[in-house]
């Protein structure tokens, strides 16, 4: 029995039940965000366009609406994006795995974006997602505490990502977003990874997706991470710009931030009873 272990990351901010990094400039430096993904699961391939906003500023960062978004697969037009609300946009193409992915964005007064591309990795089954009432644990409450378990492939490197959603709330805090690598569990099988460190009620219902992840987009959310743990006093600096796989088509001077990738999606989930 192997017990995965596991980073935790903290994430800057979220919009909805989807992750949007926002981040915080000084005055005057107001560059576009794009943010997005793609999957082998339907409904799960979308963009935010936004804004930056300085760094005192208390408001969210800015959507920017009207721009035309297309996905490319393997270079090749496949999809183009609607935009259901301002600054998000939704496609219903499907990725499949060993496929590479990009897009690129126009807006309204011409500035041209693209990705780099992304391949879009193999991605596990979760075999199950389970409860056990524990007691006696040490520095946590006793009560149903939940797991699960998946078996890693082996062979080449892999990345993933978790996300979890508590009676159909995604879990959004600082500490819920979980990234790992496959260094020294390659090919085992994890029989125990837990959900939380809070034990769960009766009733409740447990939602995991498992996602797997490139090794950019794995180093990009570390970055993240790692500034983020160095901010929080009053005497620490302000976050710097962390430049993800986006780039001005229109400006080599143009500084772009926010990411596009690709990932393999699989989920379980469970219903904690007595």
């Amino acid at each position: 029995m192997k017990k995965l272990l596991i980073l935790i990351l903290p994430v800057l901010a979220f919009w909805s039940c989807q992750d949007v990094v926002e981040l915080d400039l000084p005055e005057g430096d107001v560059l576009l965000v794009i943010d997005g993904q793609i999957t082998d699961q339907p409904g799960e391939t979308f963009v935010y366009l936004s804004e930056t906003v300085p760094y005192f500023d208390e408001e969210g960062n800015p959507p920017v609406p009207g721009a035309t978004i297309t996905l490319f697969e393997d270079d090749a037009l496949v999809s183009t994006f609607i935009e259901p609300e301002p600054g998000f946009y939704l496609s219903s193409y499907v990725g499949t795995t060993e496929k590479s992915y990009r897009i690129e964005v126009e807006l309204p007064d011409g500035r041209r974006y693209s990705s780099e591309s992304e391949l879009l990795p193999r991605v596990p089954p979760i075999d199950s997602v389970y409860y056990r009432f524990e007691t006696d644990l040490q520095f946590l409450d006793d009560g149903y505490y939940v797991y699960f378990a998946t078996q890693e492939l082996p062979g080449q490197p892999e990345f993933y990502r978790w996300k979890f959603y508590f009676n159909d709330v995604y879990q959004n805090t600082p500490f819920d977003i979980q990234l790992a690598n496959d260094d020294f569990v390659d090919g085992n099988y994890i029989s125990e990874f837990a959900v939380s460190f809070d034990p769960f009620l009766v009733g409740d219902t447990v939602v995991v997706e498992q996602y797997s992840t490139s090794r950019a987009y794995f180093d990009y959310w570390n970055l993240i991470a790692t500034q983020t743990a160095q901010v929080g006093g009053p005497f620490d600096p302000p976050p710097a710009p962390v430049i993800g796989n986006m780039m001005s088509l229109s400006s080599t001077d143009e500084v772009v931030l926010g990411y596009f990738s690709a990932h393999g999606l699989a989920t379980g989930q469970t219903i904690v009873q007595e």
